[in-house]
């Protein structure tokens, strides 16, 4: 499955909105597959974004590029 599939991860620091108050890590990451050949190249893609307090998750369909 070579160049079939892309993986991302990553970490941030979001400041805090509040005076004297530490800022909060997050880890991201996800992934994208290439599913099918039809007219376009097809992929379905996932990620997510979590941190203390905070979590996203995130599913899409669309074209490998």
């Amino acid at each position: 499955m070579p160049g079939m599939i892309r993986l991302r991860a990553g970490v941030y620091a979001e400041p805090s909105p509040f005076d004297k108050r530490p800022a909060r890590p997050h880890v991201t990451g996800g992934f994208e597959v290439f599913v099918f050949r039809y007219w376009e190249d097809w992929s379905v893609t996932a990620s997510f974004d979590l941190a203390r307090r905070y979590t996203n998750v995130g599913l899409s369909v669309g074209f490998w590029r």
